[in-house]
């Protein structure tokens, strides 16, 4: 593998699309886990290959450069590690848990190599280049990852037989989210990479949290002439939210829809995302975006805040990123493809508002639909 930072990992390229219907038809996944449909992905593979895309795959067997070596098919394997988001207590007493993600960006070019020129040696130098445009793996994905060309990436991951909390201490551990997953074997996580399709678009709307979802109806051409004509109301102000990163980026690109504060907030509508300038090293320990991902000092997207809730009003759709006591619920994220420096007022600790040439900078990037579906906060 030429990426330095993925040279312990292993890689097969050329894999028949018919291996990974096998592995897809095999392979054992909790029932617990609703947003994973093996029928509907195998499906979504079979057409397709019949439309002459993911006709060549490729495999990765993920790992680590140290730590405790298992013996994978005769591979030796570092054990990944990843932060888990909750653990749930089933009724035949194990316990269930849930990860905040398995792939990187940077991890799912591993077999993009030969995409790129041959200089490039880490994959930091593709997701953060010297011209300082961050990329995100959608835009990667989408750019350079080739029609026929899926990724299947199976990671090993660290995983303990520790019951108690005085067993992660004894070994040298903190105890926190990163910790490792309590487990009687070893446990094996496993992700899927798709190419942009031209293909099956009957799978347009394939989410992670609406399996089922239909495409829209196509819009009648009276529709279309009045939405590309239609006048933007000129947006002159926006309020800011400061957030450190690594979270900024969370809500940006990982779905983050929960901001976890010590005091609630009455705004509603439409907020500019502010990654803060300061870096806290800290908040990177327990998390898989690394600092070479994140901008700082930057507006790098917006939101809409719809809710703030307690613990109490958690629901399904917020408690994988509810702490508290306060979160803010966030829906609508736009990303600016160019985040944009600005310094804050002086003083401005969480809330200021963002106008002049940064936001015109901001909503520059912006088409006029998404402008439109803007609500300001007043």
């Amino acid at each position: 593998i030429p990426f330095k930072d993925l040279e312990n990992c292993y890689l097969y390229r050329g894999v028949s699309p018919d291996v990974i219907l096998d592995f897809l038809t095999e392979v054992s996944v909790s029932n617990s886990n609703a947003k994973f449909d093996q029928k509907l992905i195998k499906n979504y593979i079979v057409d397709s290959t019949n439309g002459s895309e993911l006709t060549d795959w490729s495999v990765a067997v993920m790992s680590l450069k140290q730590g405790t070596p298992i013996d994978v098919a005769g591979l030796e394997i570092y054990p990944m590690s990843r932060r888990i988001k909750h653990e749930i207590s089933m009724e035949d007493n194990s316990t269930e848990a849930t990860l905040r993600a398995i792939s990187t960006p940077g991890e799912e070019i591993i077999d993009l190599a030969d995409r790129f020129p041959a200089t490039i040696s880490s994959t930091d130098q593709i997701l953060a280049p010297p011209n300082g445009l961050v990329k995100t793996d959608t835009h990667i994905r989408n750019e350079n990852r080739p029609r026929e060309r899926g990724l299947l990436m199976i990671y090993p991951l660290h995983s303990s037989d520790w019951e108690t909390e005085n067993g992660y201490k004894s070994d040298g551990l903190q105890v926190s989210s990163s910790y490792p997953l309590r487990s009687k074997g070893q446990v094996f996580a496993f992700s899927l990479v798709f190419p942009k399709s031209n293909v099956s678009t009957a799978y347009g709307e394939y989410k992670m949290n609406d399996l089922n979802r239909k495409p829209s109806p196509p819009k009648s051409k009276a529709i279309e002439v009045v939405e590309k004509y239609i006048s933007t109301e000129e947006i002159k102000e926006m309020k800011v939210l400061n957030i450190a990163q690594p979270h900024a980026h969370d809500v940006i690109f990982n779905g983050k829809n929960v901001e976890n504060r010590s005091k609630p907030a009455k705004i509603r509508g439409t907020i500019a995302i502010y990654a803060s300038k300061t870096v806290h090293q800290d908040r990177f320990e327990d998390s898989n975006v690394t600092q070479d991902e994140c901008a700082f000092g930057c507006i790098i997207g917006f939101v809409d805040v719809v809710d703030c809730i307690t613990k109490k009003e958690v629901s399904a759709k917020t408690k994988e990123w509810f702490q508290g006591p306060y979160g803010y619920v966030f829906e609508n994220v736009v990303v600016l493809k160019k985040p944009i420096q600005v310094s804050p007022p002086k003083g401005a600790i969480i809330w200021w508002n963002l106008e002049g040439k940064p936001l015109d900078q901001c909503l520059g990037q912006l088409s006029d639909k998404v402008k439109n579906k803007m609500k300001p906060v007043k």
